[in-house]
């Protein structure tokens, strides 16, 4: 038994170690596994090739082939005698040297009664040595080997638009046992450098560049959505993201039951939308149906690109119907992906599908589980039929899709007091889950052979909503970078980075090319893991040639340098000049180089056929020219783009008027968002046409608009219309940077009309993102926040912000207050930082009261922690009780309470030794504790166990901390021969010594 425990015990710390310290890890059992660090599938012992046989014409750059390719593999062997051949081939562009996932083929069958074929492709093939795998003689000369390929990555490694597939032949040099040839196992080779890598050019598949498609989808969500029969108005969102490559223009929303939407709400259209943005609008209407006949109604939205292809994408929402007389009530509403971790929802954060809310009722004795929901596609979720009575929200966030995210939107668990009849639509909660990137690049992306010094950047950049704490940063060639100038652990605040960079010699023939890459793993405040990986290349040339190139990256300052962490662009094409004449596409993160030219005059010009900087401006020169001597490599060819981008705010002065007409003044804000120069061409509005006239802007365009800049232009126009009507119009700017690419942006103003006598009270519910309590442009409106008109201390009215934050109460004259209830929760840890809340004495004699604004925004400071983590010693021998002090320091400007203690090796730390969380630390102070464990090794051993510290402010924002401390295990030492000479003679003196003494001592003396 106890030898059992010891094997298991092993086991799982061997897998901890692969699992944690050796990244990226792979669990493939047919690939080849990692064969060092020395010459690695080196040996000439085969001259190898490949035809294919059968297979596709060709495939498309970057997707997996579904055709199977077979490939005739020919292997003609330069040594006497060779056993025991395999080929291994990676899968999906994997390598097939620790790739996850191979096809393996060997020699089989073998030989039998001496029939022998080495060019059937089939066999049988040589035996040698009576095992079961396959051999060769020098004297057979090209030996034949089909196998066939089910997952082949169309990649063109070499940019010749031919598919390349890397492979592997191994042998054996001496005899041996092989009981298998089936197992991949058999064929390991038993030196690294017995086998031989080759990148296979297939010449009979092209490789098409990628085609670039527009793409959008669409998510439509109703609220409320469940109402009593026979029905009433029910508020829609819509959120049309362009998740393709390419820019489009949303051109149609069509609803089946509502028609075209354009106009309606603040919905819109024309509206351009570039890769990854989203345009958000919403409207109203009257639904009506009963318990067996729900509303559903279908959106469908129509895009096209600059090249005139179209996109369409659908999405539902369904309204349920309730019986007035039914007694009974429901809980509901949304678990929300918080993309920017502000705990706020708006319309473009999408709803987690899939995930279980647990519903607990209070029984007096505790709470009890009476229900669960699985959220749907849109994240919403419902609990109908439930008597009133106290009820306990929350989402199950022990498992999928919820265990790898981390809470920050919504009370959780949501306590709700239903009452009778009552739906409550107010639980919602909202999550956020970390990521990270990282970027990898060397200063040299050629070198001559045979060893060169490279300078290699590692930028982790936390691309996530939440912070994370940075732990390691393991390179494949060079191990742990911590022991570089790689300083961890680091804590990287969304939207920040850690950058470190270190150099290494590396060597290789020329020809060669050198891959390494680098792995971060870092860990959100509940402990989950986050890993992003990036490599590098560089390529190794003779030392009589000479190289040009480098990289063209996206220059976001726009400032023709590169700076860290911007990133580079693949597939642009460029094209090589003067004394030789090629092109070539940039890969690997961005780089691209010409190799092994001769000394001479060069020029290099981006040619961008694949059309990936289409919407992108040059911030740096062109064509790049050098003469080149024998021998020199020029990194210094490197183009800079930068993207131009614009937006228009438009906003009206009153967006409530009488009927049957009155006069609105209209301000436009146009912004240069982005990061270079732009001419703005024209300015229109779907109602009054050209605003370029002296009775309206009188701008004179053509007007150039520098980067960081913006104009403003007012206008008046009578608006008309019947009471009951809503009056849109939009505003549309186009603008043209120097490669004259075009740039579109939209915005639209609804005017309420409503009948006189009477007035209206409202505007606006606002993000005041820079908290200066002042609408900027560029601040967006909070749907969904209630509102309550109160008359003489009681409620008359109650509304939810729409259409980007407005509102309106149509009221009779009267004295009025308007009260922000937020019974959504949505402006949960926010700061009113404009007007005041109530907003009050608003007097309506037969007036429209249009500024009970209300700015919100999220505390200015964050809280700041740091860890420090000290053990009693740093080296024992076998065995010892190590003491770990901690010392938490709260470094910011608010209190905090330390939520969590853990520690990676030991668990919570609550409770063991003197630690404990849940106390407050004051701003400026410390809280320390210590706790004591026997730590046990060998020599050569290393421990190392990291402490994470997780604080909250009172607003329930995080900061994160951590440190780790390190103890070598150094064995028990055994003295050398001087160190034994030494502990002899000082025996010998302590013995003399004590004669001496006793003898003094003695009475007959």
């Amino acid at each position: 038994m106890r030898e059992f425990l010891l094997l298991l015990s092993i086991t799982l710390v061997t897998l901890f170690v692969v699992l944690f310290l050796r990244l990226p890890f792979t669990l493939a059992s047919q690939c080849l596994p990692d064969l060092g660090n020395g010459n690695i599938c080196t040996a000439k012992d085969f001259v190898l090739s490949e035809i294919v046989i059968s297979g596709p014409t060709s495939c498309t750059e970057g997707e997996i082939i579904s055709q199977p390719i077979t490939v005739r593999f020919g292997m003609q062997p330069t040594a006497n005698e060779r056993y025991d051949i395999g080929l291994f081939v990676g899968d999906h562009g994997e390598s097939p040297i620790q790739g996850d996932s191979c096809t393996f083929g060997s020699l089989t069958p073998i030989e039998n009664g001496g029939i022998f074929d080495g060019l059937s492709g089939s066999g049988p093939y040589r035996d040698l040595d009576d095992n079961q795998c396959g051999d060769t003689l020098k004297s057979d000369d090209i030996i034949y080997r089909d196998i066939v390929l089910n997952d082949v990555l169309c990649k063109d490694s070499n940019n010749d638009g031919k598919l390349d597939v890397a492979y592997v032949v191994t042998w054996q040099q001496q005899q041996r046992s092989c009981t298998d040839p089936l197992d991949p196992v058999n064929f390991f080779p038993p030196t690294s450098s017995k086998c031989l890598t080759e990148v296979g050019n297939f010449d009979d598949i092209e490789v098409l560049p990628p085609t670039m498609l527009p793409s959008i989808t669409v998510s439509k969500s109703a609220s409320p959505r469940i109402i009593e029969t026979p029905g009433g108005n029910v508020f829609y969102t819509l959120t049309i993201e362009n998740d393709g490559t390419e820019a489009v223009t949303l051109t149609t929303l069509n609803d089946n039951q509502f028609g075209l939407i354009n106009g309606m709400g603040s919905c819109s259209l024309p509206k351009h939308l570039e890769p990854n943005e989203s345009y958000n609008c919403s409207f109203s209407a009257d639904v009506s149906g009963d318990a067996d006949n729900p509303h559903e109604n279908t959106v469908t939205a129509t895009a096209e690109d600059n090249d005139g292809n179209t996109v369409s994408a659908t999405d539902d929402a369904t309204v349920l119907f309730l019986a007035p007389t039914d007694p009974t009530g429901s809980i509901g509403d949304l678990v929300w992906n918080d993309l920017n971790g502000d705990g706020f929802h708006t319309a473009d954060e999408p709803g987690i599908e899939g995930d279980d809310v647990i519903l607990l009722q209070d029984t007096g004795s505790g709470y009890t589980t009476v229900k669960t929901a699985s959220t749907t596609t849109d994240g919403h979720y419902e609990f109908d039929e439930l008597t009133a009575g106290t009820y306990r929200v929350t989402p199950d966030t022990s498992k999928a899709p919820l265990n790898h995210w981390v809470h920050t939107g919504g009370v959780m668990p949501h306590d709700v007091v239903l009452t009778h009849h009552e739906h409550y639509q107010n639980a919602d909660f909202g999550f956020s889950q970390a990521t990270i990137t990282v970027i990898k690049t060397e200063d040299q992306s050629v070198v001559t052979a045979p060893t060169a010094s490279v300078n290699y950047t590692v930028t982790v950049t936390n691309s996530g909503a939440v912070e994370v704490i940075l732990t390691h940063l393991v390179n494949t060639r060079f191990g742990d970078l911590s022991s570089q100038n790689c300083s961890l652990p680091q804590n990287i605040p969304p939207g920040d980075n850690f950058t470190c960079q270190f150099t290494e010699t590396i060597t290789g023939s020329p020809g060669d090319e050198h891959i390494n890459t680098v792995t971060a793993l870092a860990w959100d405040q509940d402990q989950n893991p986050v890993y992003a990986a990036d490599s590098a290349r560089v390529a190794f040339i003779d030392g009589s040639n000479a190289a040009i190139g480098h990289f063209v990256w996206n220059d976001l300052n726009a400032n023709g340098s590169y700076d860290l962490g911007e990133p580079l662009f693949d597939y642009v094409t460029l094209a090589l000049s003067g004394s030789a004449v090629e092109s070539t596409i940039t890969q690997n993160s961005g780089f691209y180089s010409f190799n092994n030219l001769g000394s001479g005059s060069y020029g290099v010009n981006v040619t961008d056929t694949n059309n990936i900087l289409s919407l992108y401006a040059r911030t740096t020169s062109q064509p790049y020219t050098k003469n080149l001597s024998a021998g020199e490599i020029d990194y210094l060819a490197n183009f800079g783009y930068a993207k131009a981008e614009i937006d228009i705010t438009k906003t009206a002065d009153k967006t409530t008027i009488y009927a049957p007409n009155e006069n609105v003044i209209f301000s436009l804000t146009v912004s240069n968002t982005g990061s270079i120069d732009l001419n703005v061409t024209n300015l229109d509005d779907s109602q009054f046409g050209n605003l370029d006239t002296p009775s309206l802007c009188d701008l004179g365009l053509p007007k150039p608009l520098a980067a960081g800049n913006s104009f403003t232009c007012n206008f008046t126009e009578n608006i008309s219309g019947n009471a009951g009507d809503t009056h849109s119009n939009v505003a549309i700017v186009t603008a043209k940077d120097s490669a004259n690419n075009t740039f579109v942006a939209s915005d639209n103003e609804n005017i309420d009309i409503i009948a006189a006598p009477g007035g209206a009270i409202g505007y606006l519910v606002w993000y005041d993102i820079d908290g200066d309590g002042i609408k900027d442009g560029n601040e967006p409106g909070i749907d969904g926040v209630s509102l309550d008109l109160i008359q003489n201390g009681s409620v008359a009215n109650t509304t939810i912000a729409a259409n980007n934050g407005h509102y309106t109460f149509k009221v009779e004259n009267g004295t009025y207050e308007i009260k922000v209830t937020d019974t959504n929760h949505l402006l949960d840890n926010a700061i009113l930082s404009s007007g005041t809340n109530p907003h009050t004495s608003i007097s309506i004699d037969s007036s429209i009261y249009a500024t009970a604004n209300f700015g919100y925004t999220l505390p200015a400071t964050r809280p700041v922690i740091s860890v420090t983590k000290i053990g009693s010693t740093s080296t024992i021998e076998t065995s010892e009780v190590v003491t770990f002090n901690i010392t938490v320091q709260n470094s910011g400007v608010v209190d905090v309470t330390l939520a969590s203690l853990i520690d990676s090796v030991f668990g919570s730390l609550d409770g063991k030794g003197s630690c404990k969380t849940g106390g407050t630390i004051s701003t400026g102070n410390s809280y320390a504790c210590s706790f004591s464990e026997t730590l046990t090794g060998s020599n050569g051993d290393t421990h190392n166990n990291i402490v994470f510290a997780v604080a909250r402010d009172g607003r329930q924002q995080i900061a994160l901390g951590a440190d780790n401390w390190q103890i070598d295990f150094t064995g028990h030492q055994i003295p050398t021969l001087s160190e034994w000479g030494m502990i002899i003679l000082f025996l010998l003196l302590a013995g003399s010594a004590y004669f001496v003494i006793r003898k003094r001592q003695s009475p007959l003396s």
